[in-house]
C-alpha cells in the first residue's frame, strides 16, 4: 500500500510512515513540470515548502526515474534516507517526526555518487 502526505498513521518508530515520507518526496521531486512545488512541498516542513515555491525548475538536475529508497538512520525524532535515481543522481534526505503531522521533510542535498 502506498502512503500519501496527509495519510501518515502510527508513530514515530512507524518505519512505514517514515519511508513513505521519503518515498513520496523522492518520486515528487523527479517530476519537474508544472505543479512541482506544490507536489514536493506536501511532503515538507513549512520552511522549506515556502523555499521550494521559489525554485526554478529548470535549475534541478535531471533526475531520471526514482530507483530506489533507503532509510539509512531510522533514529527518532530525527531520522536520514537516502534516494537514487537512473540519472545517477542521489539525495541525502533529512525527515523529522512531528506528532500532528507525522514524518516531514526537513532538508535534503545532492549527495556525489
Amino acid at each position: 500500500d502506498e502512503v500519501g502526505a496527509g495519510e501518515q498513521y502510527g508513530t514515530v518508530t512507524d518505519e512505514r510512515a517514515l519511508n513513505a515520507a521519503a518515498r513520496g518526496f523522492a518520486t515528487d521531486f523527479a517530476e519537474t513540470g508544472p505543479g512541482w512545488a506544490a507536489r514536493v512541498g506536501q511532503w515538507c516542513v513549512a520552511s522549506l515548502t515556502d523555499r521550494l515555491a521559489t525554485v526554478d525548475t529548470a535549475n534541478i538536475p535531471a533526475a531520471g526515474a526514482l530507483d530506489r529508497v533507503t532509510v539509512t538512520d531510522p533514529s527518532e525524532p530525527i531520522a536520514h534516507a537516502r534516494a537514487w535515481y537512473t540519472s545517477g543522481l542521489q539525495l541525502q534526505i533529512m525527515l523529522i517526526y512531528d506528532p500532528l503531522d507525522g514524518w516531514k521533510i526537513l532538508t535534503y542535498e545532492k549527495v556525489a555518487p
